[in-house]
């Protein structure tokens, strides 16, 4: 790895060698996401909506979950090209209106993880 570059930016590297030749590959920051929703057929449309706002900082959905106990507590998984990206992402007043407007209830809880 970088001198601790990836604690700065969140990506971190991992190299591997094929034969002769040295790949150093970039891994993707992670993130989930789990909040409770009013309605969670009214939450997904304003998430759908939103996918521009998404797309424009770096994040992408690898999935949207619902427990199996309450239909209205929601999980979306990401992947983001660092933390500060996810963090940018989070901080945005457009996103937090729409989070208000699809019905998101509370803060969500955040977990930002590296792959190892």
């Amino acid at each position: 790895m970088e001198s601790g570059n990836h604690l700065k930016t969140g990506r971190h590297r991992k190299a591997i060698r094929l034969g002769n030749n040295k790949i150093t590959q970039t891994f993707m920051v992670t993130t989930i996401l789990s909040h409770e929703v009013k309605d969670y057929a009214d939450w997904k449309q304003g998430f759908d909506s939103d996918e521009s706002n998404r797309s424009k900082m770096g994040v992408t959905v690898s999935g949207v979950y619902q427990s199996a106990e309450n239909p209205n507590m929601v999980t979306v998984i990401t992947e983001v090209p660092n933390i500060e990206a996810i963090k940018s992402f989070m901080a945005n007043p457009e996103l937090k209106a729409n989070m208000e407007k699809a019905g998101v209830i509370g803060m969500p809880d955040i977990k930002i993880l590296n792959k190892m």
